[in-house]
């Protein structure tokens, strides 16, 4: 599920008919496609809805549900969390208005490697430890010739695939 895909499923949950409402709507600019009436009754469904596609990009359920906190000075923040609470937070979505807030969300969610490619950046990353290791204790080159190899040709990988980016 790409940012597209996230940001249409919460904007199918924003959609208000007036004429069929009685429910008072905020107003929030959107800055990704054209302006919506947003009913804070429907902000349920769009938190759900990146809910879901941050499972599905991790895998599995984070240890935390996303949620969206405002705060007493108009502020608005999501909070992605991961698998579990060892691994951290993925990231934190924050704006003066919703809209922006939720549509930060799903771009932050767009951004993860799917589950294969990030265990091929960890085995990666292993790997150069492991390298390291041996520079530090001095092994032969026959030994730290074949490791290398394999790091340069894993890097390569990394670099020549479509949308792929080294981690720091």
């Amino acid at each position: 599920m790409n940012r597209t895909d996230i940001l249409d499923a919460a904007r199918q949950a924003v959609t208000v008919d007036r004429a069929a409402t009685h429910k008072k709507t905020r107003h929030v600019p959107n800055t990704t496609t054209k302006e919506t009436d947003m009913n804070t009754n429907d902000i349920p469904d769009q938190l759900a809805a990146l809910h879901s596609a941050l499972v599905e990009k991790i895998g599995s359920q984070p240890w935390l549900g996303v949620s969206m906190d405002i705060y007493s000075g108009g502020r608005f923040m999501i909070r992605l969390h991961s698998k579990t609470y060892d691994e951290g937070q993925i990231g934190c979505a924050e704006a003066d208005d919703a809209g922006a807030c939720l549509d930060q969300a799903a771009e932050i969610i767009a951004a993860i490697p799917d589950p294969e490619t990030k265990k091929q950046r960890d085995w990666h990353g292993k790997l150069a430890g492991v390298i390291d290791e041996g520079h530090a204790l001095n092994l032969p080159d026959e030994v730290m010739t074949p490791l290398r190899a394999g790091s340069q040709a894993m890097t390569k990988n990394l670099l020549t695939t479509p949308g792929a980016e080294v981690e720091k």
